[in-house]
């Protein structure tokens, strides 16, 4: 005897994809939103620590584009107005 699923188990199924999908879709949408900001945080922190200081050294340069952690780099931000030097820089 085969066994066919009921309505109440396809409905099921049909929802949890549906929550699945919406799920993926969310979780990427929150990558590009954080890879933005990443990119940002980035850009900013170059563009003013070059307005202040003048080009970056390549390292330095290197260490803000390789840096994942957007508190860091919020960090550095803030604290870039009172950096004497470069060598200063927390990051």
């Amino acid at each position: 005897m085969e066994h066919e699923p009921g309505t109440d188990g396809q409905e099921e199924i049909r929802v949890i994809s549906t929550t699945l999908g919406q799920t993926l879709e969310e979780w990427a949408e929150e990558r590009r939103i954080e890879r933005g900001q990443l990119t940002n945080s980035r850009r900013l922190l170059r563009r003013f620590l070059e307005n202040r200081f003048g080009p970056l050294p390549d390292e330095l340069r290197q260490r803000i584009d390789e840096t994942t952690d957007l508190a860091r780099l919020e960090e550095a931000f803030l604290q870039s107005p009172s950096l004497r030097s470069l060598d200063e820089l927390e990051l």
